[in-house]
């Protein structure tokens, strides 16, 4: 019979006799539990658990809605790539009882999933634990797992420090309250009773993992949930088939709705009885991340007092990080014409002091060449808190990200023992010849003066003036007075930004229903593409509808129903008008509407409609939606922007990706929460062009920059604060520098098209080192960098400027 079986683990537990366990099968659907909580797990629901208890007065109570898997991921076939993964949906392949024992097998794309419920005769308590077997091998999502949903019931939850020894209480624990706990106690105080969760933080390592699992509660309106944030994964996964991936709980249902000493005595007998052992891991296994330089990292000769040492701008550097101990006696770069390349310098002085100025000077090549110092620029990186799980785990919450520019940020306090980093950019203008560039700069520290050769070698090549890669972040908190800056700034980072600030309010405006009338008559637009050398510019306000629209919901755009002749006319009037406007201003080849968002299959007709409007009425203008390679996507849409590779990108999808591209189609990738995720090291920002290139894709979205501000606060930050808002303007990311030495990687890999064939198949197998086309994703400092080195030296020995 097929079946299979429980997700959930959960209890049910009073405390003294134990109750008869009985599980039965009723018509494929079972039945599991004793006289004190019961479970019934449904064949439709593939087995999702839940649990049900009894109060004082035996009257039953909801403990447990479900406990599932829940990420985005692949689907398994092309008809819709990708989607939502939700357990309850992925078929019951098998189910046996064994004894007081469940055991369920069921199984997705990606994984073979086994699920044990253990129930005991001698214990009041059940145990859950998942065993994920990959089935390919390849870099996956990060996901965090199980999703467990309890009832509203539990007012307040107590946790302990790791140690089952100490426990606070709250409504609403922070991320850093919980970050090390083994238990949760559920406090249900309306039933008199508690329910008792306890997590085995080391199970990863049982599968040769480094480290284990941190625990989040969250109180929501309809449940409160708990979910489980696995150290071990990176921001990209790579497991090979047949590497697993594990979790274990444990319930009891206790007596008593607050916190008791009876309770702590339960939560540490049921540990030792089931092996629920203390943290066998440490934050010391993270100490390559935030104590050690990386290889490149170099100490200079410094000044009396102050250690003055460089690392590649690809290593985040901590308050605290070591010195290197390796010494260098210069800054050595090197960098195409049209190049940005940067440098952070360090500063940890012994005692308190001063960081009073930066000054560069010219940097000069034989024949009396020279790069000016107003080309070159330094930003001092201000701290930001943040509250990942890792850095919560090894207790460094804090960052440095805000780029603060000099001379405005000086002086500056150095505080004694602490790193404070100088963010430096050489900029070789277009046009530089080749050659080796030498100068110096100089650090002033409390009246004495530190000066460090610098060395840019220009290899004798140029970057495009407009990027081949389009990176298109929304702009939508910032002010419009600062929107001209903001644009300015981005395109300096490679990042290509909404032109006019606004949406329904502000196409009001300009729009009566019959024609645009921009304000400017379009010369931001034509400043940020033709002045900027931003790639491509968005049809302002012209949004219909996201994953949660469906037919017979109004869009977005001026709020009116799709299936009406008000909607056909004046979307029919916005195109015409839009269409004859940029193509008067010659940006018709670089304009793009992004209408649809989160294609699934209820919006196709839509689509189909809408799209077919386009063409008719603004032929020559590419359209982009965010969705899944799906048939009927690629069928309507120029340009399609995909989740992250780690959600889909295999074999059989990697053939429709590569048909697609032959047939003309553009691909851009999404990846809000690990590109810009503060989660995650330098590399990440940088190699994303990396993996788009290796990939065949040419552009990124970021779905928000300026997401939700308040002017003067940063109490935020992440992949949708990449510019903060200050006091009085904006304050961008250290990120955004990060990101543009990407896109420039990726302008330089583009050239490589010109090369020879063998010689270009060379780089590409020396590319594939960092981002092979199906393996594991490798942004290693020393060899990106190597990488890099070798495509520009190659470069510079075949191409003329």
């Amino acid at each position: 019979m097929k079946n299979t079986v429980v997700l959930f683990c959960l209890f049910f537990l009073g405390i003294s006799l134990f109750g008869e366990v009985k599980i039965r099968d009723l018509k494929g659907n079972l039945s599991a539990g004793n006289d004190k909580i019961s479970m019934y797990l449904l064949n439709k629901r593939n087995y999702a658990f839940n649990l049900t208890g009894k109060d004082d007065a035996g009257k039953n109570f909801g403990l447990v809605i479900e406990s599932i898997i829940w990420y985005h991921g692949r689907s398994g076939n092309t008809d819709h790539i990708y989607q939502d993964q939700s357990e309850t949906k992925w078929k019951p392949l098998e189910y046996k009882v064994n004894g007081s024992k469940i055991i369920t097998r069921t199984a997705n794309a990606d994984f073979d999933t086994v699920r044990e419920i253990t129930f005991f005769d001698d214990l009041d308590a059940v145990t859950f634990e998942y065993i994920l077997t990959v089935k390919e091998s390849r870099d996956h999502g990060v996901i965090r797992f199980p999703l467990t949903r309890l009832t509203k019931e539990i007012t307040e939850v107590s946790f302990d420090d790791g140690t089952l020894e100490k426990f606070a209480t709250s409504a609403k624990p922070s991320a850093a309250e919980t970050v090390r706990s083994r238990a949760f106690i559920l406090h249900i105080p309306a039933r008199n009773k508690s329910l008792l969760m306890l997590i085995d933080v080391n199970l990863p390592l049982k599968y040769g993992h480094k480290l284990g699992i941190a625990p989040v509660y969250s109180p929501g309106s309809w449940c409160r949930s708990v979910n489980f944030n696995h150290l071990y994964q990176p921001e990209f996964p790579f497991y090979k088939a047949g590497d697993k991936l594990g979790m274990r709980l444990a319930f009891a249902l206790l007596d008593g709705g607050k916190l008791s000493d009876i309770h702590k005595k339960a939560a540490k007998e049921l540990a030792v009885k089931l092996n629920f052992a203390k943290p066998e891991y440490t934050p010391a296994d993270l100490a390559d991340v935030y104590e050690k330089p990386s290889p490149l990292a170099a100490s200079f000769a410094g000044i009396p007092g102050v250690a003055v040492w460089q690392e590649s701008p690809m290593k985040r550097v901590y308050p605290a990080m070591n010195i290197p101990v390796k010494k260098a006696e210069k800054i050595s770069l090197s960098s195409a014409a049209n190049e940005r390349e940067s440098i952070q310098i360090i500063l940890k002085p012994q005692s308190k002091a001063v960081l009073e100025k930066v000054e560069f000077s010219d940097l000069t090549a034989a024949g009396d060449r020279k790069i000016a110092a107003k080309n070159f620029y330094a930003n001092l990186l201000g701290v930001q808190k943040v509250a990942t799980p890792r850095a919560l785990f090894y207790g460094e919450t804090r960052f440095p990200d805000k780029l603060r520019p000099v001379p405005e940020a000086l002086p500056a306090k150095l505080k004694a023992g602490q790193n404070t980093v100088c963010h430096l950019t050489f900029f070789a203008p277009p046009g530089t010849p080749g050659g080796v560039y030498k100068g110096s700069v100089a650090l002033t520290i409390s009246g004495k003066k530190c000066v460090i050769p610098v060395e840019l070698k220009v290899w004798g090549f140029e970057l495009p003036q407009v990027s081949r890669y389009t990176a298109h972040g929304l702009l939508w908190s910032s002010l419009p007075e600062h929107r001209e800056e903001v644009l300015q700034k981005l395109a300096q980072y490679g990042m290509n930004g909404s032109i006019y600030y606004g949406g329904q309010k502000q196409l009001r405006e300009i729009f009566d229903g019959k024609e645009l009338r921009f304000k400017d008559d379009l010369a931001l637009a034509e400043k940020a593409l033709k002045v900027y050398h931003q790639p491509m510019f968005q049809a302002p306000y012209l949004f219909l509808g996201a994953w949660d629209w469906k037919p017979g919901k109004k869009v977005q755009f001026l709020n009116l129903d799709l299936e009406t002749e008000e909607f056909n006319q004046k979307f029919t009037n916005y195109l015409a008008s839009f269409y004859r406007q940029v193509k008067a201003k010659g940006i018709l080849d670089r304009s793009f509407i992004y209408m649809w968002d989160e294609m699934t299959g209820g919006h196709y007709a839509a689509m189909e409609k809408t799209v077919n409007m386009v063409h008719k009425h603004a032929p020559g203008i590419r359209l982009m939606t965010v969705s899944a390679p799906d048939p009927m996507v690629l069928k309507y849409n120029d340009i399609i922007t995909t989740g992250p590779f780690g959600q889909w990108w295999a074999k059989n999808t990697k053939a429709v990706v590569d048909k697609a591209l032959a047939d003309g189609k553009e691909f851009w990738i999404y990846l809000n929460g690990t590109t810009f995720a503060l989660t995650g090291e330098p590399t990440i920002p940088r190699v994303t062009p990396w993996l788009c290139y290796a990939n065949g894709f040419t552009g990124y979205l970021q779905w928000s920059m300026d997401y939700n501000w308040k002017y003067g606060t940063f109490e935020k930050n992440g992949d949708v604060w990449i510019l903060y808002p200050g006091y009085d303007k904006p304050v961008y990311s250290a990120r955004l520098e990060y990101f543009r030495d990407g896109v420039e990687d990726f302008n330089m890999m583009y050239l490589t098209r010109k090369l020879p064939p063998q010689i270009r198949d060379q780089l590409d197998k020396e590319i594939a080192r960092v981002v092979p086309v199906m393996g594991k994703t490798n942004p290693d400092i020393t060899v990106m960098n190597e990488v890099r080195n070798r495509i520009g030296e190659t470069l510079d020995k075949y191409l003329e400027k």
